[in-house]
């Protein structure tokens, strides 16, 4: 048995190995390209850990990044001997392009190639990175983009707004959007039950309710709710929708070795890059941790790179705590004593960050004391 783990696991590493070498390569084609035919000669860099895409200036005036599955990539020729441009969009209306100039969010953004040619394959090299994150090994799972266009050709159909759904394994964060881009809602499957219910009249719903009772439903049109419906017009494909929504939950890119078994041959880098993507998808300050197994510390910094925190994970026990409209992860001292150390406000007996739901909590805590039970 602890052969055939082995050969998974070897495996596993090997393919990651092999996409990093492919969206290196991507990237070093993309700069090879802004060499020549950006007025700007923007450098690309590309962390596979959070999906996140990044340019910079050459005079390293201008930087901006953003999530790649969170926007969208598209080529721009431009009017006839003018400029051609690459421009990056946010899939729904919000501001999710962190930029030095013109931000420090916007909505949409540009790069300018003397080439139109060359502009497509940009965008060509830059959508094949964002198709390959989904390419590490999934084991007894189900495709959730087939999930998806499944629920969306239901909608087209049978829901009087046609909503459009779209779906973040990473973060397992479920959104969706009316057709007229009027109302978009978001929340992540495992915080809510999802279920179908008729109404007095002709029409039936698929329910989102939160487990816990929070306000776990985004809204851009009603803020926070704790239930949202949406509308459909046959019960049969209600139902239907209800039960291939529930699948998402069955998704997760999660190999047939454990979590302990990966971490113990990578120095926990594995459980490191997931702590990292909920970060990304549910921290305010986007945090990002690393850990030094030499020396038991766990570091912490924001976005911003101004707040930086460390810690031996032998010194401290961490929990999820529930807020009042939030929730955060809480390191501890054992001792009382002040192990935490943070550049900001000192050294301290507790520290924490704040998510926003209480899945990301969770696991977080889970990562973390998979890493310390390892020790």
């Amino acid at each position: 048995m602890w052969k055939l783990k082995v050969l998974i696991l070897l495996f596993c590493l090997s393919t990651l190995t092999g996409f990093a070498q492919n969206w290196q390569t991507k990237i070093d084609r993309i700069n090879n390209y802004t060499k020549n035919y950006d007025p700007y000669k923007r450098i690309f860099t590309y962390e596979s850990s959070t999906n996140k895409l990044k340019w910079i200036t050459d005079d390293g005036d201008i930087i901006c990044e953003a999530v790649l599955s969170n926007i969208k990539v598209a080529a721009d020729p431009g009017k006839s001997g003018a400029n051609s441009y690459v421009t990056f969009t946010c899939n729904e209306k919000s501001k999710c392009i962190a930029c030095s100039y013109g931000g420090p969010y916007v909505e949409t953004t540009s790069i300018t190639v003397t080439d139109a040619e060359i502009a497509g394959k940009i965008v060509d090299e830059i959508l094949s990175i964002n198709n390959t994150t989904s390419a590490v090994p999934k084991t007894n799972t189900v495709s959730w983009q087939a999930i998806i266009d499944k629920v969306n050709n239901f909608t087209k159909l049978f829901d009087p707004y046609k909503r459009s759904f779209s779906y973040e394994p990473t973060s397992g964060k479920l959104s969706w959007i009316t057709n007229d881009k009027d109302i978009t809602c978001k929340v992540y499957v495992k915080d809510v039950n999802i279920y179908a219910e008729s109404s007095s009249g002709s029409d039936y719903y698929v329910s989102f309710s939160c487990k816990d009772g929070s306000k776990c439903v985004s809204s851009d049109y009603s803020g926070a709710l704790k239930l949202t419906s949406i509308t459909i017009t046959n019960k049969d494909i209600a139902d239907k929708i209800v039960a291939e929504l529930k699948k998402l939950d069955t998704t997760e890119p999660v190999s047939t070795t454990t979590i302990a078994e990966v971490s113990e041959q990578s120095d926990f880098k594995s459980l490191i890059d997931n702590i990292n993507k909920l970060c990304v998808n549910n921290d305010p300050y986007i945090r990002h941790f690393t850990y030094n197994k030499k020396t038991d510390i766990l570091t912490w910094i924001n976005k911003d790179g101004d707040i930086t925190c460390k810690v031996k994970l032998k010194e401290i026990n961490v929990i999820a705590v529930s807020n009042k409209s939030d929730y955060s992860v809480q390191f501890k001292c054992k001792s009382g004593d002040k192990c935490v150390d943070c550049n900001y406000g000192g050294a301290t007996s507790m520290s924490s960050i704040t998510l926003t739901t209480r899945s990301a909590a969770d696991s977080i805590v889970e990562y973390i004391e998979t890493i310390k039970d390892s020790l």
